[in-house]
């Protein structure tokens, strides 16, 4: 069976996303934005999956939605400063 010959799957109308609703309050760890390690060279917002990464009209990272982040972790792996500017720090009181 190849993907030509599958059978068609259903359809969900208006099918929720992380834009929508808030998906990124139940987690144990909370990413941390240092502002000042920070390069502005744009990778953590090009690998967010989520779209949590904020962003100036100038380009430069002012912060995280944490909305909507969920922790995935691929901005702290790609951040290339040093000193990592992204990075987890554990919730006082997680909502588990």
């Amino acid at each position: 069976m190849t993907w030509k010959t599958m059978p068609e799957g259903s359809v969900i109308p208006n099918a929720g996303n992380s834009k929508e609703y808030k998906t990124g309050n139940w987690l144990p760890t909370h990413l941390h934005f240092n502002d000042e390690t920070c390069i502005d060279c744009g990778l953590c917002w090009a690998v967010c999956p989520d779209d949590a990464i904020i962003l100036d009209e100038a380009g430069h990272m002012t912060g995280i939605d944490y909305d909507h982040c969920k922790d995935c972790g691929l901005c702290v792996e790609i951040c290339p400063t040093v000193e990592k500017s992204l990075y987890f720090v554990e919730k006082a009181n997680p909502k588990i």
